[in-house]
C-alpha cells in the first residue's frame, strides 16, 4: 500500500483559522496520515496531500513537479481572486496567481469545502469540474465545553450568560467586521471578537488588506462593549459559543464558514449573511439571514435576536440537529473513498 503524506509545512504561512482547523480534522479523522515536512523525503510512489494550495502565494512548482506521486490538493476558496478590489494583489501577487492557476490545472485532484467554492474554481480559474471534489468539514470534537468551567470563562471576560453576541474568525475584507462594529455601536449589546488578528498591533501604515481592521479598531476604541480576546483554547471558545445570544457570521463571502458549525455544536444559532454559501452550508436551518452591507438591517436583526428568547432556543436546537449531518464519519468516509487505499 502506498504511503499517504500530509505536507504540514505547506500551510504554515497561512494565518487563516479555517486552514488550521481543516488540517486538525484530517489528522483527527485519518490517523494513518504521515506528516511530511520536506518534499524530498517522500518515498515514491506515494500520495501527498497539500492542505493549503494558496493561489496568490509562493509558486508551488516543487510540489507540482514531484514525480511518481499522486497529488491531492486542498483549495479552500479563491476569495482574493473573486474580489480583487477588496484584496489588491499588486504586480507580484497577480503574477503568482497566474502561474499558480496554470499549475493548479495540472493537479490530479482538488478538494474544496463547498459547492460554491467548486463553482468559483471552475468559472474563475478554468479548472475542469471533474477534477474537483467537495468534502464538507465538520465541527471538531475538541470544540466541547467543560461544564464545570463555564462560569470561570464568563467571569474572565466579565460576561453574562446570553448577554453578548460573538464573532469568531479572521479579519480580512470579506469578513465584514467593520459593518458588524457599526451595527453594535448603534445598540446596547456586547460583542466578543475571537481571533489572533484582533489583538495584533496594527502598523502605522497598514497593508491594504488591513485597512478594514484598522478602521474597526478606530471605531471601537475604548468601547467596553467590544471585547477582543485574541487566541483562546478550544474549551474557552466552546463556552463562549454556548453562552452567546447568537453567533455572527455576516461575511461578504466564505469558502465554508466554520463558526456556524462550531456555534451549532453548542446549540447556539447564527446570524448569517444572505449569501449563497451560507444557504448551502446551513440549508436555512438554525440561522437568521441579513444583508451584510446594510448596518441598519443588522441592527434590527440584533434586536430581534436578543429579544426573542423562544426563537433563540428553537433556532439553537435546529442548528444543533443540522450540524450533526457534518460529522467525522462522513468526512473520513469521503476522504477514504478519494484516497482509495485507506
Amino acid at each position: 500500500m502506498q504511503q499517504i503524506y500530509i505536507w504540514e509545512t505547506a500551510g504554515k504561512s497561512s494565518t487563516f483559522r479555517g486552514v488550521g482547523r481543516y488540517v486538525s480534522l484530517l489528522k483527527e479523522s485519518i490517523p494513518s496520515l504521515v506528516p511530511l515536512s520536506n518534499l524530498a523525503s517522500a518515498i515514491s510512489p506515494s500520495t501527498i496531500i497539500h492542505p493549503f494550495f494558496n493561489l496568490i502565494g509562493d509558486v508551488a512548482k516543487s510540489y507540482i513537479d514531484k514525480i511518481n506521486t499522486r497529488k491531492i490538493t486542498i483549495i479552500h476558496d479563491i476569495i482574493p481572486l473573486k474580489y480583487p478590489k477588496g484584496f489588491p494583489l499588486g504586480f507580484r501577487g497577480r503574477l503568482r496567481s497566474r502561474v499558480n492557476i496554470r499549475l493548479a490545472r495540472k493537479l490530479d485532484t482538488i478538494v474544496t469545502d463547498s459547492q460554491s467554492s467548486k463553482q468559483d474554481l471552475v468559472t474563475i480559474c478554468g479548472i475542469q469540474p471533474e477534477k474537483i471534489q467537495v468534502i464538507y468539514p465538520y465541527a471538531s470534537a475538541q470544540i466541547q465545553p467543560e461544564q464545570e468551567r463555564t462560569n470561570d470563562t464568563l467571569v474572565k471576560y466579565n460576561l453574562k450568560k446570553q448577554g453578548y453576541f460573538i464573532y469568531v474568525g479572521d479579519v480580512n475584507w470579506n469578513k465584514n467586521i467593520l459593518n458588524i462594529a457599526k451595527a453594535i455601536k448603534d445598540t446596547p449589546f456586547t460583542l466578543v471578537c475571537v481571533g489572533k488578528a484582533f489583538t495584533e498591533e496594527i502598523p502605522k501604515h497598514p497593508h491594504p488588506w488591513q485597512k478594514e481592521l484598522a478602521s474597526f479598531h478606530k471605531l471601537v476604541a475604548d468601547d467596553p462593549r467590544v471585547i477582543c480576546t485574541g487566541l483562546i483554547n478550544d474549551q474557552e471558545l466552546a463556552h463562549l459559543y454556548k453562552n452567546a445570544i447568537y453567533n455572527i457570521l455576516i461575511s461578504r463571502d466564505e469558502g465554508f464558514g466554520f463558526s456556524y458549525l462550531e456555534a451549532a455544536k453548542q446549540s447556539t444559532p447564527s446570524i448569517l449573511a444572505d449569501r449563497p454559501i451560507f444557504h448551502e452550508v446551513s440549508q436555512d436551518k438554525g440561522a437568521i439571514f441579513v444583508d451584510p452591507e446594510k448596518p441598519d438591517a443588522i441592527v434590527q436583526t440584533l434586536h430581534i435576536c436578543a429579544d426573542d428568547h423562544v426563537q433563540r432556543e428553537q433556532k439553537g436546537a435546529e442548528a444543533y440537529q443540522h450540524q450533526t449531518t457534518y460529522n467525522k464519519e462522513r468526512f473520513a468516509e469521503d476522504w477514504r473513498v478519494l484516497l482509495g487505499d485507506l
